[in-house]
């Protein structure tokens, strides 16, 4: 079983500390990293795929120091970019093919892992489809695709769902869910739905530093208690707004039902079950 392990890291930006004493061990399974942008996700992203050389501290893989295993340490990772800039001009199928060649794969091998691919992203009748004038979830499927040519033991998936629509959300998720199983998957967003059903741990990071990781109903249950619902007239809207951290309201025919924040019960508002997003909120807003 594969491991990975992040020990004391830091990195320094001139005056900026993005990073500050990461510790955390992956093993296999999804990981959400949630946080604000500038909260040091990508960063951490760009240092686990080697991409980036930490100010101070270590990453293991299996125990063993990356910057050791060096391209040895590379074959085991699949990574899915945040951007689709990605070689319009191509058809799907060559750029598959190109990918496969970086990762120093020979045709025959290609041959084979490429039709697995493009099945597991159910885009096989795709191929001959120019990368440019496929659909944004085309695309990140497309990604998705190229990450796991090569059977990598570590995915390093940045914003996987950004821009997409609720369908195509829902499709990247469940791909994401059924590849998960023996493989460590880490993704990065601020997009708290992407990954609190899927996730094995949530790690909420803030300005380069870890504030929370745990399993969804951990992390749930330190909100228990704290979260309310209450029903009030419209022009109320505005004071409860000032007066708690306020995460959904809706016009309904008794009011607005409005869901917060608070460490005791506002009068008239009923208790319910606290969420991923409860707790984002709290720490973020």
């Amino acid at each position: 079983m594969s491991e990975l392990e992040l020990r004391d890291i830091s990195k320094n930006y001139k005056t900026v500390q993005a990073l500050k004493d990461f510790s955390f061990t992956f093993t296999p399974g999804v990981y959400g990293i949630l946080g604000p942008n500038g909260a040091g996700k990508s960063t951490m992203m760009n240092i686990i795929t080697d991409n980036l050389k930490q100010s101070s501290g270590t990453v293991f893989f299996d125990g063993r120091d990356i910057r050791k295993l060096k391209k040895a340490y590379r074959a085991h990772i699949g990574y899915m970019p945040q951007h689709q800039g990605v070689y319009g001009e191509l058809t799907l199928n060559r750029f598959l093919y190109y990918m496969a060649s970086l990762k120093g794969m020979n045709k025959k091998k290609a041959d084979r892992q490429i039709a697995e691919v493009l099945e597991r992203v159910n885009m096989s009748d795709k191929r001959g489809m120019l990368m440019g004038h496929l659909s944004g979830g085309m695309k990140q499927r497309a990604l998705i695709a190229q990450a796991l040519i090569g059977d990598p033991d570590l995915l390093v998936l940045d914003e996987p769902t950004a821009g997409l629509d609720p369908k195509e959300r829902i499709r990247i998720r469940n791909l994401i869910s059924s590849v998960a199983r023996d493989k460590i998957v880490l993704i990065s967003t601020h997009v708290v739905s992407d990954i609190e059903f899927i996730s094995k741990e949530v790690l909420f990071l803030k300005e380069g530093t870890l504030l929370r990781s745990g399993s969804v109903a951990e992390l749930c249950w330190e909100m228990e208690g704290r979260v309310f619902e209450l029903y009030i007239a419209p022009e109320e809207v505005l004071a409860v707004e000032e007066r708690y951290k306020c995460s959904n309201m809706s016009s309904e025919a008794e009011g607005v039902r409005i869901r917060l924040i608070s460490d005791s019960a506002p009068q008239g508002a009923v208790s319910v079950s606290p969420s991923l997003e409860d707790l984002y909120l709290e720490l973020f807003e």
